[in-house]
């Protein structure tokens, strides 16, 4: 198990979440976090707990 943290939030990768179909299982799961960006990339667990957002404005 991998946890990450950054200000409030906690995130907790179960163990076993290594593969696309482990992810997805777990990404529909009621264990799946609620905040952050969390995605399977090149065979890696991504996770971006950062508050940024990038908003566009037209004037």
């Amino acid at each position: 198990m991998t946890t990450f943290m950054l200000y409030t939030d906690r995130v907790t990768i179960p163990d076993g979440v290594d593969d696309l179909s482990s992810f997805r299982r777990w990404a529909h799961s009621d264990d799946f976090p609620e905040t952050g960006r969390i995605c399977f990339l090149q065979r890696e667990v991504w996770v971006d707990l950062s508050k940024e957002q990038i908003s566009r404005t037209t004037r």
